[in-house]
């Protein structure tokens, strides 16, 4: 267990809330000291702006779960973008990063939200609460693997969804590592209240043509996107063997970019990252002469070269 000083990270997100400390345990995924290799920059940064068409929507949450919250980072910043949460569920596999999560939560949200700690994975925990929830968010593993995994690090359990959580899933997701998508967003839409969405934050490593489809045949009207973004790969050992055993098993090529030769495309186009103005098929568009597959990318990152790959806000809303 160590503790971890996000007062600056919370600061670039633009979330001056104070001093913010949090103790990580081995089974929580770890924080990046490089801010922008963070998932939860990306979630901040975009949710401040799904907080302002919420507004114009006149659907601001009070009822928010967080699955897969891990050591609670998540939790704490979206309370503050979102002062309107009365109560606030979050979720995790593990009853001891729970237990921290809960810890690191208690300690800083100390505004009036009602927080309820809940194990299980995906959305099954949050059954019991079926008609009630506003908002749910998840950055969900993508890679699947066997019931007996040893999921207990925290790289490890970011990483991979044992097959035994996903349930009955169509098998075409198969092809392009998006069965955990699917059960999440289909456990999402049987918990949300009517009206309610479902945000993921999803690596555009697939087809993004894909997308529509995949929230329709979950029962939901996928919004636009309002956040797209571009990081280097982290856990890049674990990640570009389990993408490109995918690749050689449907003959398929994910997509990675080149993370230096990216950052100069965007920079060169005046993009800001992320950005709130350009999709995310503009965004791959733009990058395309520093793509590479899975394969690709591990070979390179055996040679001290990073790839990257975009970043996703989708948002899609059970009418």
């Amino acid at each position: 267990m160590k503790s971890v000083d996000l007062t600056q990270f919370f600061k670039k997100c633009g979330l001056d809330i104070g001093y913010i400390e949090i103790l990580e345990t081995e089974g929580m995924y770890p924080f990046n000291p490089d801010f922008m290799a963070n998932w939860v920059y990306f979630t901040f940064l975009g949710y401040q702006r799904l907080r302002d068409i919420l507004i114009e929507e006149s659907n601001s949450p009070e009822t928010f779960a967080c699955v897969a919250a891990g050591s609670g980072v998540e939790v704490i910043g979206l309370a503050r973008i979102f002062p309107c949460i009365e109560r606030f569920f979050v979720t995790d596999i593990d009853s001891d990063v729970m237990s921290g999560c809960s810890t690191n939560v208690s300690k800083i949200l100390n505004w009036g939200i009602r927080v309820f700690p809940l194990i299980g994975s995906l959305c099954n925990p949050l059954r019991p609460y079926a008609g009630e929830l506003d908002l749910i968010h998840g950055n969900i593993p993508n890679l699947p693997c066997s019931d007996e995994k040893d999921l207990s690090s925290g790289d490890d359990k970011g990483t991979f969804i044992k097959q035994k959580d996903l349930g009955a899933v169509p098998s075409d997701y198969s092809a392009w590592g998006l069965e955990s998508q699917y059960a999440y967003l289909r456990g999402a839409y049987e918990v949300l209240r009517k009206g309610g969405s479902v945000v993921t934050l999803l690596g555009g490593r697939f087809p993004l043509n894909l997308t529509d489809e995949l929230f329709k045949r979950c029962g939901l009207e996928l919004m636009p996107e309002f956040s797209v973004g571009f990081k280097y790969q982290t856990q890049p050992e674990i990640d570009y063997v389990g993408y490109h055993e995918i690749e050689k098993r449907y003959g398929i090529e994910f997509d990675f970019f080149r993370y230096e030769e990216a950052l100069g495309i965007l920079k060169g186009n005046k993009i800001l990252n992320p950005t709130f103005k350009h999709s995310g098929q503009e965004i791959k568009d733009m990058l395309r002469n520093a793509r590479v597959s899975a394969g690709e990318a591990l070979e390179l990152h055996k040679k001290g070269i990073r790839c990257g790959h975009t970043v996703h806000l989708f948002r899609g809303r059970k009418n």
